[in-house]
């Protein structure tokens, strides 16, 4: 018997359903009962219903209800707003007392797919919270968009952890930025690698902080593409540190240009060695000059010649006499200056160059 069918019968014949009856009715059956026909149910009928069935009326369906009733299927009372009075006690608003809706019940045995996007919406933080790990993962992505950024940053790790990472693709650049410092980081790598680039430039400098050195190495040069120069100076020195030679090669011109000091001297010779001549150029001129001979150490005579042109112009002689060291410990290899960085040098400058360099200036 279909839904529409059960709607057409009278009120009489419902209400004389046995509760064996009506406890084998489908969810589409029950869907199918009318406000009125609910309300001619007594409430040992109502606890008749499966719990699958219960957690699938409507609120339409339960207006009509009393609170004994409402009861019975496991629904909170209505609360009645009082009606205003003048001091004396007399009802002067002329309106009829509102009511509220009784909230969704949900519980374990609730379909979850048959929850519309809109209901989803409505759902509150503690009703979410009665959702199992099953449920959780069975939600479609229509349903995830639909969730509130409140009910979204109170959801609990193991839930947050039930979801896949084609379900979070789902998730807007504003779902992303309500998550918790501590959700972030329980976020498993893979579901974190399954996440668009798009997503991640939403994370705050607190939320980048909280990632994990297992989800840094987690993220792709897409991902790492991805992030603002605000973000990337957010990296603390641990987690400059997790990053390999592949995403420190993939950092955009913006993003090196933003590096500070600070977050240049985290990084190692090979995580500097990574980036090409193009990228080393976009460094600020303090990055640069920060640069010790340690990290120096594996570049090639192409990259240490743009930190020579820049260490000359900064008057770093420090760091000059450092690259002359790699520079004459490969062959072939002249100094990184020209005619015209020569003759723009002081006399304390050149002065301060060991003789070994200058000669190479000179010739």
């Amino acid at each position: 018997i279909s839904s529409a069918q059960i709607s057409g019968i009278t009120v009489a014949k419902i209400a004389a359903l046995s509760t064996v009856h009506l406890s084998h009715l489908s969810t589409v059956q029950v869907r199918g009962l009318t406000a009125t026909q609910l309300a001619g149910l007594s409430t040992a009928q109502l606890s008749g219903f499966s719990a699958l069935a219960k957690s699938t009326f409507s609120s339409g369906q339960t207006a009509s209800l009393s609170d004994a009733q409402l009861a019975a299927l496991g629904l909170p009372p209505r609360v009645v707003t009082p009606p205003s009075t003048d001091g004396g006690g007399e009802d002067n608003s002329g309106t009829v007392p509102e009511t509220t809706t009784p909230p969704l019940l949900i519980n374990v045995t609730t379909k979850i797919e048959s929850l519309t996007p809109t209901q989803i919406a409505t759902l509150q933080t503690s009703q979410f919270a009665a959702l199992s790990t099953t449920q959780v993962a069975a939600l479609s992505m229509t349903q995830i968009r639909s969730i509130s950024s409140t009910v979204l940053s109170s959801i609990s790790t193991t839930q947050l952890n039930a979801l896949a990472p084609i379900q979070l693709t789902a998730l807007s650049v504003s779902q992303i930025s309500s998550l918790s410092t501590g959700q972030i980081s329980a976020l498993t790598s893979t579901q974190l690698g399954g996440i668009m680039g798009s997503q991640l430039s939403g994370l705050s400098s607190s939320q980048i902080g909280a990632l994990t050195t297992q989800q840094i190495e987690a993220l792709s040069a897409k991902h790492i593409r991805n992030l603002t120069s605000a973000q990337i100076s957010a990296l603390s020195a641990t987690q400059l540190s997790t990053l390999s030679a592949t995403q420190v090669s993939s950092l955009t011109l913006e993003q090196v240009g933003g590096l500070t000091v600070t977050s240049i001297s985290s990084l190692s010779s090979a995580q500097i060695a990574a980036l090409n001549t193009v990228q080393l150029e976009a460094l600020s001129k303090n990055a640069l000059a920060a640069l010790t001979d340690t990290q120096l150490s594996g570049l090639s005579a192409s990259q240490l010649r743009v930190i020579g042109r820049t260490a000359a112009a900064g008057d770093n002689i420090a760091q000059l006499n450092g690259i002359y060291v790699q520079l004459t410990a490969m062959p072939s290899q002249g100094y990184p200056g020209d005619e015209s960085q020569v003759s723009a040098y002081t006399t304390l400058q050149l002065a301060a160059l060991t003789t070994a360099p200058l000669n190479l200036l000179i010739t």
